[in-house]
């Protein structure tokens, strides 16, 4: 989730957004413009109305609720959401420009034990997990096809593989140089006195003002649980981007 908070706030440290907004167009992609709202709409998808903002599109929900988007560019957003399931509805709503799509907050069913206040963000969060769980089975399909022809794709693969320590570099280098404002400048999606972009700590009665307080108050808590004592030096090892 982080790396596409990353990639959301600098979209241009990942080439993979721009492949899957804009792919080469073969007999697929044709396909998939010509053929996508039928396929849409067999993956329990609805097509309610059209604006002069795009097509408005409803999805059941994963808590028996009912999600909406507006598709602002049909022929870009909808192959991309077929073709790459949630990685194509991400990458269109963090495009560099305007967004593919957006959230409807008028059509959007948000759960009660859930709901932050806040229209759009909560919409967007529905709509994320409502149409990641659309895309189970053609995931699934992908993978299964997959591991099927994995035998007859993997050596011949293996043949045509040069390695290339350019590109390896160049790879890596998408994923960890990053700019230090993404971390440390006024758009930082660390916190400012601890540098940390994980969860606070709610406890029960204790009053708090800001996120920062709720990190302290974590922080504190496993100092506590470690009993660490001022003299002591703790090294913390960081797990990547799932940590």
């Amino acid at each position: 989730m982080t790396e596409h908070l990353r990639d959301y706030l600098d979209p241009d440290i990942d080439e993979m957004a721009f492949k899957i907004l804009d792919p080469e167009p073969d007999i697929l992609q044709r396909t998939l413009v010509k053929r996508g709202p039928a396929i849409l709409e067999h993956l329990g998808g609805e097509r309610v109305g059209t604006t002069e903002d795009g097509q408005i599109w409803r999805f059941p929900g994963v808590d028996d609720n009912t999600v909406a988007i507006t598709i602002h560019e049909p022929d870009v957003i909808i192959p991309a959401m077929i073709r790459y399931g949630d990685r194509g509805l991400f990458y269109g709503y963090t495009g560099k420009d305007q967004p593919y799509w957006t959230p409807n907050t008028k059509l959007t069913e948000i759960p009660k034990d859930v709901a932050t206040g806040y229209p759009e963000a909560d919409g967007l969060v529905a709509v994320v997990a409502a149409l990641h769980a659309a895309s189970y089975w053609p995931r699934r399909l992908k993978w299964l096809t997959a591991s099927a022809l994995g035998p007859l794709r993997d050596p011949i693969a293996r043949k045509r593989w040069n390695p290339n320590p350019a590109q390896t570099k160049q790879e890596i280098a998408a994923h960890y140089n990053i700019r230090q404002e993404l971390f440390q400048g006024p758009t930082s999606i660390l916190g400012k006195e601890l540098s940390q972009y994980s969860s606070g700590l709610l406890l029960p009665g204790r009053r708090f003002e800001s996120l920062e307080d709720l990190q302290r108050q974590k922080v504190d808590s496993l100092a506590r649980k470690l009993e660490l004592a001022r003299a002591d030096t703790l090294l913390e090892v960081g797990g990547g981007w799932a940590a």
